[in-house]
């Protein structure tokens, strides 16, 4: 029924299809994995969100994939620029829930490099959320009429941010967890996975410029001569 109502272009009829079969079948990943584009399709992005969960819970990540994740990057960016004062729990929500989903594919998805690429652009929305949140309290400040216990309420949740220096320091991390995933067994004689050891290397130095830690840097100095000269030999042969 569902692929009928695709078909002819019915998208929120095949969503509820979708929704209907999957409460007989919770374990189905292909009914999840349609919800996740339907519900995409749909602008459901609760939904789109829960069908990722759904489909990491029965360990078929592998439906996960870079333009999954980059949509999930797109979803995050959309609610920060519709967020108004009005409907900060939202925005709230949508960061949380997200958060929470990298977080359960730093395991599932670790081989994956695409996956540590854009895990470090959801933390670099994050210095737009910031902007977004500070924008708000403002605008909140400004209001007469609300009650001070509901003012105060509202502050906390829009203060809810990470720092620029904890934002800094997961994504250098994230900039070398996907370096090493990169580094798959037989990667120094293979010049397409050394291309794109050298782009990811790229990042991570810029990463860890931003750095103020003589430790961190130690760490990076170590990698870098390790490793730079083999990807050139394998480069230049």
């Amino acid at each position: 029924m569902a692929s009928a109502f695709s078909i002819q272009g019915k998208k929120l009829e095949a969503f509820n299809a979708l929704q209907q079969s999957v409460k007989h079948n919770e374990n189905s990943w292909r009914i999840w994995q349609n919800i996740m584009f339907v519900a995409l399709e749909c602008k459901k992005f609760k939904n789109f969100l829960e069908a990722i969960e759904r489909l990491l819970k029965i360990n078929r990540q592998e439906c996960i994939d870079l333009q999954v994740l980059k949509k999930v990057n797109q979803v995050f960016l959309y609610h920060i620029d519709k967020a108004v004062l009005q409907d900060t729990v939202e925005l709230n929500f949508f960061k949380k829930r997200i958060t929470m989903i990298m977080k359960t594919m730093e395991d599932k998805l670790a081989s994956q490099p695409y996956f540590w690429s854009e895990y470090q652009e959801f933390m670099d929305l994050h210095r737009f959320y910031n902007e977004k949140t500070v924008e708000l309290e403002q605008e909140l400040l400004k209001q007469p009429d609300m009650k001070p216990t509901y003012v105060e309420h509202m502050r906390k949740r829009l203060q809810d941010r990470v720092s620029e220096k904890e934002i800094d320091e997961k994504i250098a991390d994230l900039c070398m967890k996907e370096c090493t995933s990169i580094m798959i067994v037989g990667w120094e004689i293979d010049k397409r996975q050394c291309k794109l050891l050298e782009e990811a290397i790229v990042k991570l130095k810029e990463a860890f410029k931003k750095l103020n830690d003589e430790k961190r840097h130690k760490q990076l100095t170590i990698f870098l001569e390790a490793n730079v000269p083999r990807i050139q030999k394998t480069l230049s042969g």
